[in-house]
């Protein structure tokens, strides 16, 4: 997987937003609102670096696929916290929200192990981590669907990462039918990652929104967690 002059500057914008985002969510706490957002951030700047100057075993496609299968664990566990600080307020919401969760990570778990014939390492990375984006995505757009249903205030972090975190799954999964007709989808799917990042950054460092008593009041109820 050679990288070529385009893809280089797409990777040093990539690292240069990754860092804004993470002195973003580190600039008057905002980590707090989703601790492994940031984790994410940091793991995946971690990787970019280690893989393009250290470590090329992630630059093939057997190591790519092992980075994307730990991406998607990372993925599960946000979804997770996410959970826990949406829907604390409501246990009828919250045990819906912890079974979708719950078929995610069967149905992922299930994608490792039927696994069908691959030929090759691009094979196997292409069967796996489309499935695993698959899935995940659609636990996400389970989550915004009883966010949406219970009509909940979710703040800008949470949602930005939820609807950045979808669109960056299927954007993974559109990057393969692209490679597959003969496109760079390398290219393709970091430089819509980039534009994802832009709107986690802006997330990120916007200032908390004016709230009346009545909203304060609300989100004290349902997030307590949440400074308002």
């Amino acid at each position: 997987m050679p990288i070529s002059t385009l893809d280089w500057c797409i990777v040093l914008v990539s690292r240069t937003l990754l860092v804004a985002l993470i002195l973003g969510l580190l600039r008057g706490r905002r980590y707090r609102y989703c601790y492994t957002i940031l984790i994410y951030i940091v793991t995946q700047l971690a990787t970019n670096v280690l893989a393009t100057h250290f470590f090329p075993f992630f630059l093939t496609w057997i190591g790519w696929t092992i980075k994307e299968i730990f991406y998607a664990f990372l993925r599960l566990i946000i979804f997770t916290e996410m959970s826990i600080l949406v829907f604390r307020a409501l246990p009828r919401a919250r045990i819906r929200a912890y079974a979708a969760l719950l078929a995610t990570s069967i149905s992922i778990a299930l994608a490792l192990i039927w696994l069908g014939p691959t030929k090759t390492d691009y094979d196997l990375g292409r069967e796996l981590t489309i499935r695993i984006a698959y899935i995940t995505a659609l636990g996400l757009i389970s989550m915004a669907a009883f966010i949406s249903w219970y009509r909940l205030p979710l703040h800008r972090i949470h949602k930005s990462i939820l609807h950045g975190m979808v669109w960056l799954l299927l954007l993974h999964i559109a990057s393969f039918f692209l490679r597959d007709h003969g496109f760079n989808s390398g290219s393709f799917f970091n430089s819509f990652q980039i534009i994802i990042y832009i709107a986690w950054i802006r997330a990120a460092w916007a200032p908390e929104p004016a709230l009346s008593l009545e909203e304060r009041k609300v989100i004290r109820y349902l997030q307590p967690w949440r400074s308002a």
